[in-house]
């Protein structure tokens, strides 16, 4: 006869202890409720009760086990435990992600210098030959003529007349803005003055430009400055004692 489960009538073996399809416990009660089964079936005429147990037993296939609640109580753990692991895998890879994109310190890379090569070894140097006389080494100063000194100091007399036009300007301006109490006559006469200087400051810093290009005889002989910077010109060649009809260097200039 074959043995079923007590609680899902089941067909077990003798040597399971729980049922394969309900995980019913079977090891209590399991022989008091064999010996009631084969008492309450009838004994077949003719059969002998001995014989019962020399029969061999009937199999019967077994379906396919239902998930059980017992067996998806035990996949719940396994499931719980992946789920973990996996939440903390991530936390770490977060962790070392943010940890690996914070700026980390400067790195100093000190830099041995190499060390030199040894020289190589000489040929004894061959006696000293005799002392000579070393060449001058020294530029030379460049001697300026009478005449050049003469364009220099001219060339700085003008660009000191323009830097004192310049702040004749600049204080009339500044009076024009700040004097509330000028008529309009003061005021026009104050304007025309500022025009006047500044045309001489142009003329000066004309005559700059040509004595650059030009030489201070070829100038006083055409005539080329303007009256003001004519004046400053004349004014320092007497003190000079030099003559606009001279040569720079005191000489009487050829005809042409």
């Amino acid at each position: 006869m074959a043995k079923t489960c007590p609680q899902c009538r089941a067909p077990i073996l003798e040597t399971q202890r729980f049922c394969r399809y309900c995980g019913h416990r079977l090891d209590h009660g399991f022989q008091d409720y064999i010996d009631t089964e084969r008492a309450d079936e009838p004994v077949p005429q003719g059969a002998h009760p001995g014989n019962v147990a020399s029969e061999a037993p009937t199999w019967i296939p077994m379906a396919a086990s239902p998930t059980t609640p017992l067996e998806k109580r035990r996949r719940r753990p396994g499931l719980i435990t992946a789920l973990v692991s996996l939440f903390v895998v991530a936390i770490l890879g977060a962790g070392l992600l943010f940890f690996s994109w914070l700026p980390g310190e400067p790195k100093t890379t000190v830099t041995l210098p190499a060390t030199p090569p040894s020289p190589p070894e000489r040929p004894p140097s061959p006696p000293p030959s005799p002392a000579q006389p070393r060449a001058s080494t020294s530029p030379t100063p460049t001697r300026r003529t009478p005449g050049q000194r003469i364009e220099r100091r001219i060339g700085q007399l003008l660009a000191q007349r323009a830097i004192r036009l310049q702040h004749e300007i600049d204080s009339l301006k500044r009076r024009l803005q700040h004097s509330e109490e000028l008529s309009d006559r003061e005021r026009q006469e104050l304007l025309a003055k500022v025009e006047e200087l500044e045309n001489k400051r142009l003329e000066v810093l004309a005559a700059v430009k040509i004595l650059q290009s030009e030489t201070l005889r070829d100038l006083l002989r055409r005539r080329l400055l303007k009256e003001d910077a004519l004046r400053a010109v004349e004014e320092e060649l007497n003190k000079l004692d030099i003559h606009i009809d001279e040569e720079p260097n005191g000489t009487k200039p050829q005809s042409q």
